[in-house]
């Protein structure tokens, strides 16, 4: 199996790690940059040369080059031109870390996602944060805050990735 990350992007974004035989949740590293909080570049490239190391095959000492799956963030009309900005800021952030990291990445609309995962439309951020806790029970405990509804969202974003790769 390969290793797939699932990205939530966002200021209060989370990533999730799906190894062969274990799942890793992280919030994004943020820094306020310009008047505004978006992903700290620097600590976004830490955080994935850590999961490369994570990701080395013990037995074969191969590397298990991770595949990304972020959210496509689709912005209604009528958003702010700051909502506008982090958005794009931090998509953008998480292109070019990965490009220089070398880890491939597939945008995955969050309607496509969703509906893989059986998610209402118009459901609200809890419905996530309970079907997360529901599939992967094991994870449960770093999903205990109402606002862990972003880590719920990467975390069902890898595994849609995780199918997806099969």
């Amino acid at each position: 199996m390969k290793t797939i990350i699932g990205i939530d992007p966002g200021s209060t974004g989370a990533l999730t790690v799906v190894f062969p035989n274990h799942i890793k949740i992280y919030d994004l590293p943020t820094a306020a940059t310009d008047g505004f909080k978006g992903i700290d570049p620097i600590e976004f490239k830490r955080l994935l040369d850590t999961i490369c190391v994570d990701a080395i095959d013990v037995r074969t000492g191969n590397s298990l080059i991770p595949i990304v799956y972020c959210e496509k963030s689709i912005l209604p009309p009528g958003n702010g031109k700051m909502t506008t900005r982090s958005v794009y800021d931090c998509r953008g952030v998480i292109r070019a870390v990965l490009a220089l990291c070398g880890i491939p990445l597939k945008y995955v609309p969050s309607q496509t996602w969703k509906k893989f995962h059986g998610i209402p439309p118009k459901s609200d951020k809890e419905y996530s944060r309970g079907l997360c806790k529901q599939i992967r029970p094991d994870i449960a405990d770093q999903l205990t805050r109402k606002k862990d509804h972003n880590r719920a969202e990467s975390v069902l974003i890898a595994l849609y990735g995780v199918h997806k790769e099969k």
